[in-house]
């Protein structure tokens, strides 16, 4: 079976021949140093319009990997003539989130957001409602890619949006919480600006002919959500059914990337329609058995392998008992996709990623035993 059938199956709960696997980015000093310690095969330019990351997923045995639509090589949505307002010092990044970067310049949005006053939030509404994204030309070469990549068995699955997270980071979290006590509207109003912006880059995504869409959308932490679950079933839900929808009219699957700790909004995801969650992190406290149990006829589950606690710092022999783990607790009927719980670090131990894989092909068959 090919990859793309496989991953496919899976996100439509159903068995493949056996479990997929995926992972998001693999870091660059990890390629640094797979490069040359083993050797990253592209002899005679073999795999052309692929990344080296991609390259590098394929050879180490993944059927998936994400790619970034807005990462540093890739043109920035197209932002409006005039920029509203907006305290000295604080700037609109290269995909649209406004920021404050911090004193030495090394940290920009995850630093703080911008929009601290109802009246800057108002402004920004109409005006990231209007950020367009790139031309065409732009989504044809995300679908060669996507071509190449599953003529050679590795699917590339574009993320692209991510409404909750540019609206904390807009905002910022010294904020949001205030906003979403004292302007609920305003919350409201920017949340879905964001998810505007990202429908239309998904329907791009999908008329290119490509059947999956990511959101990367942090709206957690390590032990619980970033908001009350009141609050996500009030602002995030509904933009993810929004998401949703968007993607089941045209026949695709919306998958939804966040790290830390989701069991809270896991209902909420099962009943906007979300497709797939991801990454499920291990050391968040995420475990797959009780979702399997209580969520996994809805919703597929992708990740669970820890990536610091197996895959950086853990023995082989670790790496290999916790993937059987996860094979047991949530392959059964389909619906899983196996994965590292975050990146394929710096720091991972390259053996263990070896070790993964392999398990998955030797225990990972289905019917699952």
């Amino acid at each position: 079976m090919k990859a793309h059938e496989r991953i496919w199956k899976a996100l439509c709960h159903e068995e493949p021949d056996r479990v997929p696997t995926f992972t998001q980015s693999i870091e660059d000093p990890f390629v640094r140093r797979f490069d040359e310690q083993v050797g990253i095969e592209d002899e005679a330019g073999l795999f052309p319009d692929m990344t080296m990351d991609m390259i590098l997923a394929r050879q180490l045995g993944f059927d998936s990997k994400w790619i970034h639509l807005h990462g540093s090589s890739a043109p920035a949505r197209e932002l409006p003539a005039e920029l509203p307002p907006l305290p000295e010092g604080q700037v609109v990044g290269k995909t649209g989130v406004i920021h404050v970067r911090s004193d030495d310049g090394t940290k920009s949005w995850y630093y703080d957001g911008a929009l601290k006053t109802p009246e800057l939030v108002k402004a920004w509404i109409p005006y990231v409602r209007d950020f367009v994204p790139p031309d065409d030309g732009y989504y044809k070469g995300i679908k060669n890619m996507w071509d190449v990549g599953c003529a050679k068995d590795i699917v590339p699955i574009p993320t692209a949006g991510g409404p909750t997270m540019d609206t904390w980071a807009s905002i910022g979290m010294r904020r949001f919480s205030y906003m979403t006590r004292k302007h609920p509207e305003l919350v409201h109003g920017l949340i879905n600006a964001w998810c505007d912006v990202t429908i239309e880059e998904h329907k791009r995504i999908f008329e290119a002919g490509i059947p999956y869409a990511f959101i990367c959308d942090d709206h957690a932490q390590k032990d619980r959500l970033m908001m009350s679950p009141a609050d996500w079933e009030r602002f995030v839900e509904p933009v993810y059914k929004r998401l949703a929808d968007n993607a089941h009219e045209r026949g695709a699957k919306f998958l939804v990337h966040t790290d830390g700790n989701l069991n809270e909004s896991f209902p909420g995801m099962c009943r906007a329609g979300v497709d797939a969650a991801e990454p499920l992190e291990y050391e968040a406290g995420m475990r797959l058995k009780p979702l399997k149990e209580q969520h996994g006829d809805k919703i597929a589950l992708i990740g669970n392998v820890p990536s610091s606690d197996a895959l950086c710092v853990g023995s082989v022999e670790f790496t290999v008992e916790i993937t059987k783990q996860c094979i047991k607790d949530a392959a059964v009927g389909g619906g899983f996709i196996l994965a590292p719980g975050a990146n394929i670090l710096a720091t991972t131990r390259i053996e263990n990623v070896h070790a993964m894989i392999e398990t998955n092909k030797k225990h990972g068959v289905y019917p699952i035993t």
